[in-house]
């Protein structure tokens, strides 16, 4: 297996001869979460028990094939490894994944065990998740601007930005303005919005405006370029 790794981040590049075979070999272990905040589970090669491994971890949205991987090493300990003797139970990875710049579809996830040489995935992988688009809202337009919240499904805990446009019927900008969706809510918070900390509100000076019937659009944006429209009126 053929694996570069830049000098500045841990990001995989993936050479055409990669080889991700399913082979049997002497690494075991679990993928046992892809959730909207973790990737965890274990990785532990027989004959090094109290060796941590390394794993590769692969996302690869299934419609686009746009692909990311990163590296890490199962070096968490965790009793439970330990009492069922796996070594002294430093082989548990617990990575806490931020999907909120990954495009909405469908991902596969797939972890592999690195020993040098056939490089196996790790039992129960590859697992899929899917990710929703952003969304928001617009609770209300007063004469002072508009407010509401936005949010990320599948990155609770992460604000994004709300980009506002006003424009002319013949679809001329006559004002934008961009800020993050981050003032807590306890209404958001009690309905399950993540921490709650997705509110917004976007000053507007309708006075400094033309004269005229406007169109008011906002979008949310998460880092990950759709930029869904969530109000256009």
């Amino acid at each position: 297996m053929r694996l570069q790794i830049t000098d500045d981040s841990n990001i995989l590049v993936l050479s055409e001869n990669e080889d991700m075979s399913r082979s049997s070999s002497n690494i075991t272990g679990n993928l046992e979460e892809v959730s909207a905040s973790r990737i965890k589970g274990w990785a532990y090669q027989t004959g090094k028990p109290n060796t941590p491994i390394d794993v590769h971890v692969y996302i690869k949205h299934n419609t686009t094939g746009a692909q990311t991987a990163f590296a890490l090493t199962a070096n968490q300990y965790r009793a439970d490894l330990q009492a069922a003797g796996y070594g002294n139970g430093y082989h548990a990875f617990n990575y806490a994944m931020d999907w909120s710049a990954y495009r909405s579809g469908t991902y596969t996830v797939s972890v592999y065990g690195i020993n040098g040489s056939n490089n196996p995935h790790i039992p129960n992988s590859p697992r899929t998740f899917t990710v929703r688009k952003a969304t928001g809202t617009v609770d209300g337009i007063s004469n002072t601007g508009v407010s509401g919240w936005a949010w990320k499904p599948d990155s609770p805990n992460n604000s994004i930005q709300v980009h506002l446009y006003i424009r002319l019927s013949n679809n001329e900008t006559v004002y934008s303005f961009a800020t993050i969706a981050n003032t807590y809510r306890g209404d958001l918070y009690n309905a399950g919005y993540g921490d709650g900390e997705h509110g917004y509100f976007i000053p507007i000076d309708w006075s400094s405006l033309p004269k005229e019937r406007l169109r008011v659009t906002l979008y949310a944006v998460d880092g990950s370029n759709e930029n869904p429209a969530f109000y256009d009126v």
